[in-house]
């Protein structure tokens, strides 16, 4: 495990980076060396993100994962073009590394309202917990602990888990899959290799394996 106070450099999907101000997020890099190998670690973001919604559901706040790597809370304001009700709160990014897998997470903890970056952000102080930046370091590792020792035992068992808590399932949805158009549909579900199902209105399924999702309607 690697913590850091602040970011100045920080690295996303996409190659994109990002900063964070000191003292008011949790920058964390975990080194997690499940015994899935090859394809089957396609779930280690999906899996890293089951971990985060019940560590931070275990401190008070209703967190969901949004498909493939970002963890989201809904709120009740005015919707965000491509987010609708969703607010960002934490995004996790893994990477294979020999045998092992480094998953970073950051999460927005103590930014007031008007101090967060975009506006599909948020954090836990703004959604009223009152959590420090331990308090979540500690619900996160435990959960980490839990979550990966049962994708240890029940590989399997993950895909249920995973698509009780993933916000994506039920809307109707555009991913942007890089040169290629949008895969457009309803998204219907996880696939066996951790991809996101989308049915298009003549029927017609896809299995998205990576994409930047934009939220259409319930």
């Amino acid at each position: 495990m690697y913590v850091a106070d602040h970011q100045t450099a920080g690295r996303g999907r996409a190659g994109r980076v990002w900063e964070t101000p000191a003292g008011t997020s949790l920058t964390v890099s975990w080194v997690l060396r499940p015994r899935a190998t090859g394809p089957d670690l396609a779930w280690a973001p999906l899996v890293v993100g089951l971990a985060a919604v019940r560590a931070l559901r275990s401190l008070g706040v209703d967190a969901w994962v949004k498909w493939p790597n970002d963890i989201v809370v809904r709120v009740d304001e005015d919707e965000v073009p491509g987010w609708g009700p969703w607010r960002k709160v934490a995004g996790i990014l893994c990477e294979v590394v020999g045998d092992a897998v480094v998953a970073g997470t950051g999460v927005n903890v103590l930014q007031a309202a008007d101090e967060l970056p975009v506006p599909h952000a948020a954090s836990l102080a703004s959604l009223g917990c009152a959590a420090s930046r331990v308090d979540v370091l500690g619900a996160l590792g435990t959960a980490l602990r839990d979550t990966t020792a049962r994708w240890d035992v029940d590989p399997e068992g993950m895909r249920d888990e995973a698509e009780a808590v993933c916000a994506t399932i039920g809307w109707d949805v555009a991913v942007d899959v890089g040169t290629a158009a949008p895969v457009a549909g309803r998204a219907i579900g996880l696939g066996e290799d951790g991809s996101l199902l989308v049915e298009s209105a003549s029927g017609r399924r896809t299995a998205v394996l990576a994409g930047d999702v934009r939220v259409r309607r319930a």
